[in-house]
């Protein structure tokens, strides 16, 4: 007789099927429990890694925000001042950046040197501390650079506002390590109040007079029409002193404030000397003009023959930070940058420069033989009027390592990355 029901082995095969089913269903999951768990935390690692990056760019953002203020702080033409290392200069507490985090800064004077010598030569230069803390999300970095107040400072640096009156005048502080010759160069307005003249400039401290290099104008009288005045001032030794400037009005002995702009160049050497300079109708009252030539027979020509440095001042009319000279050629040979400064206001801006070349065997070489000597400005401008005037000046006997700009500045000393 035939069994209804199947035998125990069959039951045993169909409980086997649904156990391997489920133990199936339980390695699924766990496999992909496990991809979620690994996805999580890759996502969290990347995004703990894209925030701790973020932090770090947040941190350098700060710092580079408070060296620029403390390099554009109202201080930095006074010898050793530690007056610019404050929050009231360089803020402070938590600083919003939308919408990627903020950054938190803390600044301290230091009292000990740190400062190169090339920028130090006394060792006296005071150190601030900068300390910026970027923050995004749970990220936080932190970055330190000391910033030292040093004696050669940036090439875009020098005066400007409005001043050259009595009550009033152009000053400058300058730190000579030995002996050395100082060039400076003012661009004035002078389509508001006039032809000026250069009036007074003596060292603050001997009250000796500088010596006036030249005083010219660009169309005078016309708009966008600059002044340009270039004066010498010596020091036998090393040392601090200032220099004082005044402006006159034209064939009168009468300070007058106006607009300007200022550079200056410091030139060292046991045996520097300032030998003379050249100015004539292709040096001035240049309308777009971008040659110009230093004429055959020249006094300035025999003059320089024994001296080794060149030095191009220049003054001339802007509308923007952008105007300048991107190239000074000399017959030839390309000149080098030292200073470039800026004074815009509404109409009328304008800026002043000094470019110079070296040659410890002599300059004399420069110049054409029997010719006129031509030389090039290479104008970056946003117009075409632009106008400028200014002229050459040569010096023997300069270090090439101790050419400098007149003035003070901080700049980095110690820079740690963010932790």
């Amino acid at each position: 007789m035939r069994e209804f029901f199947p035998s125990a082995p069959a039951q045993q095969r169909g409980s086997f099927a649904m156990l391997a089913v489920l133990l199936l269903l339980i390695v699924v999951a766990l496999a992909l429990r496990y991809l979620m768990l690994t996805t999580q935390a890759s996502t969290y690692s990347a995004t703990v890694a894209h925030e701790s990056m973020r932090a770090a760019a947040l941190a350098d953002s700060g710092a580079e925000v408070a060296l620029a203020r403390l390099q554009a702080a109202l201080q930095k033409n006074s010898a050793n001042s530690t007056s610019d290392c404050n929050v009231s200069t360089l803020g402070s507490g938590q600083q919003a950046v939308s919408p990627v985090g903020s950054y938190e800064l803390s600044v301290l004077p230091l009292a000990e040197s740190g400062v190169p010598r090339l920028c130090d030569p006394g060792g006296t230069a005071p150190v601030c501390r900068i300390t910026i803390t970027g923050r995004a999300g749970d990220a936080t970095r932190t970055l330190a650079t000391d910033v030292g107040f040093c004696i050669n400072p940036q090439k875009e640096s020098g005066k400007s506002g409005v001043g050259g009156s009595a009550s009033n005048p152009i000053l400058y502080s300058i730190t000579a390590r030995g002996k050395a010759v100082m060039l400076m160069n003012i661009a004035y307005r002078i389509s508001d109040k006039g032809n000026a003249s250069a009036g007074t400039c003596q060292r603050t401290d001997t009250q000796v007079s500088c010596q006036n290099a030249w005083e010219l104008e660009t169309n005078p009288g016309g708009t966008g029409s600059i002044g340009a005045i270039a004066q010498v001032v010596s020091s036998a030794t090393g040392g601090d002193f200032g220099v004082s400037q005044l402006l006159w009005k034209k064939n009168t002995t009468q300070s007058e404030e106006r607009e300007y702009a200022g550079v200056g160049g410091i030139f060292e050497g046991s045996e520097v000397s300032y030998i003379g300079e050249y100015h004539g109708d292709t040096t001035k009252s240049n309308n777009g003009a971008t040659a110009g030539k230093i004429l055959v027979g020249s006094p300035f020509i025999s003059s320089c023959a024994t001296a080794d440095t060149l030095v191009f001042n220049v003054s001339a009319r802007a509308v923007a930070v952008t105007d300048h000279l991107t190239r000074v050629s000399f017959n030839g040979v390309d000149m080098t940058l030292l200073q470039r400064y800026y004074n815009l206001p509404a109409t009328d801006g304008l800026y002043s420069e000094i470019w110079y070349v070296h040659r410890p065997g002599g300059i004399a070489s420069l110049f054409t033989v029997g010719a006129d000597t031509p030389f090039t400005v290479l104008p970056n401008h946003s117009t075409s009027s632009w106008q400028w005037g200014g002229g050459f000046l040569c010096l023997k006997g300069v270090d090439p390592t101790s050419i400098r700009g007149i003035g003070y500045g901080w700049q980095p000393v110690y820079w740690w990355e963010p932790l």
